[in-house]
């Protein structure tokens, strides 16, 4: 007994040892990885001889992790192979899931994205099942840097703001820094560096906290990168020397490799070819030392690209070529093979040159065709990550009290404004000039209302203080008399609405004023989001579907639409607080409030509410509601069936789809104004605000406001900027692209009144950017100066005419049009065939759409301007002595002797061959 006692304890005590070995290796593993890799190696020995299981998977974890750092793939996945058997033994799952990232990280460091992704989201599933919420960081992080990779950066800065939320929320600094660094990278590779900036300095501010120099190293060379973007040469040697010295102290063998070539670029730029060919040839023999030859090769080429003559740079192209085959890197070797064909051709080596050009070529599609069948993999890859909420639920609480507290303070004002509104409103008639403004304000005011009383709903569950209140009553009729509450909707939108059940009555147990929320709710969003000739469905079953049917039964109501859909991924989080769903936001509209009140209200009723979805087909709802003292009346055979809405009153004019009769469009002497905007009200407003001034159009989303606006070449556009299908960014962005339509001046109106979105609608061509709510006075003063403003612009055209068409500088779209035309009807001066629809066909514009451009840039007509063009070549000609007046006559295209003279002296006052002698006389 002595001897196994002390045996027992000898035994303990070396596990002991090699439990604290671990822990300082993995405490350190970021920070210090040579010092890691040597105490886990030590543990690894040591449980080895006493056969510490443990002990010895939890080495191999972090002895593995050292070989990634080192970029050891082939050994580091031997020994996280052997770690992961031993974890699933003692069924370790936190150890599990970190050999699944580890597993992400080297399959993604040698190219192999789709399964990075699936061991990455293996881990994320096992931390989330423990929890292990640092881990659930550093996983979506690894996923945010796969998706980097793949070129999506959607993707990617989506999870590394997941991350981030849940690194913010557990105060875990290195995931923090880690994600702060790769959505700086993010916005660099995307070519937004200043934004870049600001979050690569803050990863370096964290790095520099914990102590990290590998992430200090990386980051001080992306710092040093995006400087040298910037042409800051400078700045981007300081923080290269910076981050060169810290991956030398660490030993960072391929950090060494990337700063000393990026150090030779930025010598380069600043002239000084010593130091930049010194600085990659030190990256080169780095690189070749850890047997990186995609690296090697990248900086021969650069090597090769400095050398003025080719034959100089061939042997470095040619060893390059040797070492990108080698590893088959394609997306490197068509370049070099390009390069190999142009120096070789520069040397008169014609055959080669041939050669490598047809390599060239193969390689590029093949390059081309793996980007898409890289990016359909991508998108068959399963997104089975759960929705990490932005911000925890404290948060979210405090969010809520700060809108309840805005709220309380607001339904006074609203009382004093729905009050003398609807005392107002109740001595007009329908027909009064002001009753239609009134009832508009009304309208809104009690939606503001709404979302009022939402928000105070929110804080009366969080404190507890809502009750039920039940009441006994037929349940089945209240839910109908809601439904075809909404019929005005229904008929705006030309939707039909159906309302389906087997039963006569339910009476039952219920809150009416829990159910009238929780439908309404359901309701509104179904109408707000099916588009035009839609359908919206309310069906109601009972558990039992029977006359005899349960003591406590379940009723049934599912909600259908057949609208616009949510997107798979999304749906997990809809009921969440304050979550907007993206396929929904286009459409400008939503609080992210109204669903996650509809969850808590159905489950004070102690129910249960579902979703599903299909992007273009549609959404059912379905809400679960247990019911008390229920009695069910079925109906007969012949009562059953869809109970269809029936709407009498003839449609309305649909907007932004106007038939050629409306009575705007008859007013030919007044400018056309397009108004697109998605909410009608607005759209109405805006019409009737500008219609004594105007033609109007209207369209109802930037897709029928480019139609529209290409169709009939308005004056000026007033565009709202979150709009469905296409928002008003991407609207003017088309608009200015395009030489039909590149010279219409556009006001933005939007509710996001920060100047980044200010800046975003100003750089895609926007003339004027307006925040809602706007200012009616405002806004028709912007249009007239806009309008004048054009005014302006004709008359500076129309001044430059008298130039010759080649003196005109181009200076804007338009000018460059002008040139364009002017170019085409130069070359076709002497035919007397040439017309107007030749210049239209020429200029890929049809005849109306050149006149109406023509006359909003220079005010003349298609076929005033081809003849102001001749008018002034002749005049030209005849200055210069060219010939008599009938061959200058047919030189510009005029065959009729009479008329040729008869418009020349209309435009120049005197004969045509009295010009030349009225020249001189005004010398």
């Amino acid at each position: 007994m002595p001897y196994s006692t002390t045996a027992g304890h000898a035994g303990q005590g070396k596990k002991e040892k090699i439990d604290a070995l671990n822990q300082a290796a993995w405490d350190i593993r970021v920070t210090d990885s040579n010092q890691s890799f040597f105490l886990s190696q030590q543990a690894v020995d040591l449980a080895t001889d006493i056969h510490y299981q443990q002990g010895l998977a939890e080495g191999l974890r972090t002895l593995g992790f050292c070989h990634i750092r080192r970029a050891n793939y082939q050994q580091a996945l031997v020994i996280l192979q052997e770690a992961l058997q031993l974890f699933i033994q003692l069924h370790h799952l936190a150890g599990q899931s970190d050999i699944y990232e580890y597993f992400g990280i080297i399959q993604r460091s040698l190219g192999e994205y789709a399964a990075s992704l699936n061991f990455l989201f293996k881990s994320l599933d096992l931390r989330q099942s423990i929890p292990y919420r640092e881990g659930e960081s550093l996983a979506y992080y690894h996923m945010g840097v796969t998706y980097r990779y793949l070129g999506d950066y959607n993707n990617a800065l989506k999870y590394f703001l997941f991350g981030l939320s849940i690194a913010r929320e557990i105060g875990a600094l290195m995931p923090k820094a880690y994600l702060l660094n790769n959505i700086g990278i993010v916005y660099f590779e995307t070519g937004d560096y200043r934004e870049a900036l600001q979050y690569y300095h803050q990863g370096l501010s964290i790095w520099q906290i914990i102590g990290d120099q590998w992430g200090q190293a990386g980051c001080l060379d992306n710092i040093g990168t995006i400087y040298y973007r910037l042409g800051d040469y400078g700045q981007a040697l300081q923080f290269s020397f910076q981050g060169l010295q810290l991956s030398k102290t660490i030993g960072d063998q391929k950090g060494q490799g990337n700063t000393l070539f990026n150090l030779g670029k930025t010598y380069l730029k600043l002239s000084d070819n010593t130091n930049s060919l010194d600085y990659c040839n030190q990256s080169l023999r780095i690189r070749a030392g850890i047997g990186d030859k995609k690296g090697q090769a990248e900086v021969l080429l650069f090597l090769a690209d400095g050398y003025e003559e080719a034959a100089h740079g061939l042997p470095f192209l040619h060893q390059a070529l040797r070492l990108g085959e080698a590893v088959q890197a394609k997306d490197l070797m068509y370049k070099i093979h390009l390069a190999l064909s142009k120096a070789l051709k520069k040397e008169g080596n014609y055959q080669e040159a041939f050669f490598h050009l047809e390599q060239y070529n193969i390689l590029l599609k093949e390059v081309n065709n793996e980007e898409v069948s890289q990016q359909i993999h991508h998108l068959q890859i399963s997104h089975r990550v759960q929705q990490v909420k932005n911000e925890a639920e404290k948060a979210d609480r405090l969010k809520t009290r700060f809108f309840t507290n805005i709220s309380h303070e607001l339904r006074t004002p609203l009382t004093l404004i729905l009050g003398p509104l609807e005392k107002k409103l109740a001595g007009l008639k329908g027909d009064h000039p002001d009753f239609k403004d009134l009832h508009l304000m009304q309208s809104n005011a009690r939606r503001l209302l709404q979302l009022i009383n939402q928000l105070l709903d929110f804080s009366k569950l969080e404190a507890g203080s809502m009750t039920f209140h039940p009441v006994v009553g037929d349940i089945q009729k209240q839910i109908k008399f809601i439904t075809f509450s909404f019929s005005s909707l229904a008929e705006s939108k030309n939707i039909e609405v159906l309302f389906r059940s087997a039963y006569g009555r339910i009476l039952a147990r219920f809150d009416p004023d829990v159910l009238d929320k929780i439908l309404s709710n359901l309701l509104s969003n179904a109408f707000k989001f099916t588009p035009e000739n839609g359908q919206v469905s309310v069906s109601l079953t009972l558990a039992g579907e029977a006359d005899s049917l349960e003591a406590n039964p379940v009723l049934t109501i599912r909600v259908e639409d057949t609208g616009i859909g949510i997107a798979t991924d999304q749906l997990p989080y809809i009921f969440d607080r304050f979550f907007q769903v993206d396929t929904l936001q286009e459409w400008g509209v939503g609080t992210g409030i109204g669903l996650a009140l509809v969850k808590e209200l159905v489950e004070l009723h102690q129910g249960h509410i579902q979703v599903k979805s299909e992007i273009g087909v549609g959404t059912q709802f379905t809400v679960r509601l247990p019911l008390t003292d229920c009695h069910a009346e079925v109906s007969s055979p012949a009562e059953r069936g869809d109970e269809p809405l029936h709407i009498n009153h003839p449609k309305p004019m649909r907007d932004g789809k106007l038939p050629a009769t409306y009575q705007s469009i008859q007013k030919k002497s007044l400018p056309l104004l397009l108004l697109v905007e998605d909410n009608m009200e607005v759209r109405e407003f805006l019409r009737e605000s500008f219609q004594e001034g105007f033609r109007v159009l209207e369209a109802s989303n930037g897709v029928e406001g480019l139609d529209l606006g290409r169709e009939h070449i308005p004056d000026l556009i007033i565009t709202d900027r979150m709009m469905p299908h296409m928002d008003g960014i991407e609207l003017c962005l088309q608009l200015k692209t395009d030489e039909r339509t590149s010279h219409i001046p556009v006001i933005m109106l939007t509710a996001k009144a920060s100047e980044e979105s200010k800046l975003a609608g100003l750089e895609t061509g926007a003339d004027d950017y307006l925040a809602k709510p706007f200012s009616l006075r405002e806004l028709k003063v912007r249009v007239n100066n806009l309008l004048k403003q054009r005014k302006q612009l004709r008359q500076r055209f129309s001044r430059q005419m008298q130039l010759q068409p080649r003196d005109i500088a181009i200076t804007s779209a338009d000018e460059t049009f002008l040139i364009k035309a002017l170019s085409i009807i130069e070359k076709h001066l002497s035919d007397d065939a040439f017309t107007v629809e030749i210049l239209a066909e020429k200029i890929a514009l049809s005849r109306v759409q050149l006149h109406r451009k023509l006359k909003a840039l220079t005010d003349q007509s298609a076929n005033e301007f081809i003849r102001t063009i001749r008018l002034k070549r002749a005049a030209s000609l005849l200055e210069q002595g060219y010939g008599n007046v009938s061959e200058v006559m047919y030189q510009v295209g005029f065959t009729n002797v009479s008329y040729f003279a008869g418009i020349f002296r209309k435009m120049y006052g005197v004969n045509p061959s009295e010009y030349p002698a009225s020249l001189l006389g005004r010398t």
